[in-house]
């Protein structure tokens, strides 16, 4: 069904991406190939879970995963093809934004957030990593990746487990009693570090 291409940046611990083309429309997409050998019963459910969130998700902010498919070894998500590297690359680069910049930024990262929030979903790691531009260009659309950590909250009921990056890391989070918006801490160290080119707090 897609022909396969390069692979996308550095493997990970459970795999690794690469960029893909289906082979009637043309399009290419990303695919992120997961060695189901390497892990636990708990974790195939974290990944799983994930994978039906990204299917789930339509927001031009937000990672859309398309399909997925699995053999005896592997599982395969397609999703949104994003070329521009990502958010941590270009503060590294800047040394720092400007406001003006900066706000371009983060107002897509907030309609992100009000889109996850809405279905009262945590993301739970937000973080410079975790977010893709679609493309190489300085005004290119962000989007919010990576939710192996995320979770479904119910209002009135709170999460316990430890989850996140201990630099972003919402002190609600810590004292585990916290919902989805542990994630505003989060957003407002990554503001932060964008405008001052390192973190207010050490992990």
């Amino acid at each position: 069904k897609y022909k396969l291409g390069k692979v996308l940046g550095q493997p990970g611990q459970f795999g690794y991406a690469q960029e893909i083309t289906h082979k009637t429309s043309g399009i290419k997409h990303a695919v992120k190939v997961i060695d189901k050998t390497r892990f636990r019963l708990s974790q195939y459910e974290l990944f799983e879970r994930e994978m039906k969130m990204l299917l789930d998700f339509d927001h031009e902010n937000i990672i859309k995963g398309h399909e997925y498919f699995e053999d005896e070894k592997q599982l395969y998500l397609v999703m949104d093809l994003c070329t521009g590297g990502e958010l941590y690359d270009r503060i590294t680069a800047k040394k720092r934004y400007c406001e003006k910049d900066a706000a371009d930024v983060l107002q897509q990262i907030l309609y992100g957030l009000q889109y996850l929030h809405g279905k009262k979903i945590a993301h739970c790691d937000l973080k410079p990593d975790n977010f893709l531009f679609e493309n190489t260009q300085e005004d290119a659309k962000v989007k919010i990746i990576d939710f192996g950590m995320s979770k479904y909250t119910k209002t009135r009921e709170y999460q316990a487990s430890l989850a996140g990056t201990y630099f972003y890391m919402a002190p609600e989070v810590l004292q585990g009693r916290y919902t989805f918006h542990c994630d505003m801490w989060s957003y407002g160290v990554v503001m932060f570090i964008m405008l001052f080119g390192y973190p207010p707090f050490y992990g």
